[in-house]
């Protein structure tokens, strides 16, 4: 097997238990640079062009030297072995150490081969061949090498999602509490809001439900300072068991076939109560100042809303 220098294009020789060794990483001896000897392997085939033998390195081996190719013969002689040359501060200090502990990081090509030029590339390898070459490599496993990447996840990227779920779910606090009735429609949002407004600088609107509030009395006269205005008294009871703030009040005159004449919302502040609040079974007195309505008033209707 043949394989070429990225750098320098020289071809070194080399057998399959020197590419199990490195792993395929291998240091050219004539200009030093590492690189893999599977990327430009190859195998000479007798039906092969007969490569220069001036590019071509002796083949490695553990055993003995290596006699070089003669620049003028014009084929290339049986290659001989050459002691493989390990660096220095990483020689083995047995060579019957296990193989594990003879593996270095790349080999160390014969630095005294001669030098050329770009030499002339041997017809590609087929892949069945390559196959079968590396499976005969003893203890070979492309699976082995074959390690996946490890990306670790971005922290910037993990930050910026934290932040857009926050300011989401803030957005959507802000709008359940920028509407009243919101919270009045679902309570159970409440849940959210009130620990959130613990350590937020808002306040959740209190808790309501008009229909539990029921006029038990009411009552309509004249104002004693005015002549044209009349006075309507009422008092409301709060049946839930939740206090609750006062109620807008919903005034509609009426006429005597049952027809609106007039209405109108008191917010409030627009009326006079006792309190802001109403508690669980309690009692609150209002009073609603009116205009007089025309003749054709003959009543009202009051809803709490």
């Amino acid at each position: 097997m043949l394989t070429q220098c990225p750098a320098c294009h020289v071809w070194f020789r080399l057998r399959p238990e020197h590419i199990e060794a490195a792993q395929g990483l291998v240091r050219c001896g004539r200009c030093r640079e590492v690189f893999n000897a599977l990327d430009g392997l190859k195998v000479e085939r007798d039906d092969d062009d007969p490569l220069n033998p001036k590019t071509i390195l002796p083949e490695w081996s553990e055993a003995e030297p290596v006699m070089r190719p003669d620049d003028d013969a014009g084929v290339e002689s049986p290659p001989r072995s050459d002691p493989l040359h390990w660096d220095a501060d990483r020689r083995p200090a047995d060579a019957s150490a296990p193989a594990d502990s003879r593996r270095q990081a790349a080999f160390d090509l014969d630095a005294d081969a001669p030098s050329s030029g770009p030499a002339e590339s041997p017809d590609s390898l087929d892949p069945d061949t390559l196959r079968a070459v590396l499976r005969a490599a003893p203890g070979h496993s492309p699976a082995r090498h074959a390690r996946p990447a490890t990306r670790r996840p971005s922290t910037g990227l993990a930050l910026w999602s934290v932040g857009a779920v926050i300011a989401t779910v803030t957005l959507a606090l802000q709008f359940m509490l920028a509407d009243p009735a919101f919270v009045d429609r679902y309570p159970l949002s409440r849940l959210v809001l009130e620990p959130f407004c613990r350590i937020a600088p808002c306040s959740v609107p209190p808790r309501r439900d008009p229909a539990l509030l029921a006029v038990i009395s009411r009552e309509v006269q004249q104002d004693p300072d005015r002549a044209d205005a009349l006075q309507v008294t009422l008092t409301v009871v709060n049946t839930a068991d939740f206090a609750q703030p006062a109620p807008r009040v919903q005034l509609a005159l009426m006429a005597a076939g049952g027809q609106v004449l007039a209405r109108r919302v008191f917010e409030p502040g627009e009326y006079a109560v006792a309190a802001a609040m109403i508690e669980p079974a309690g009692r609150m007195p209002m009073r609603l100042d009116i205009i007089r309505p025309d003749a054709r008033a003959s009543g009202f209707q009051i809803d709490l809303l």
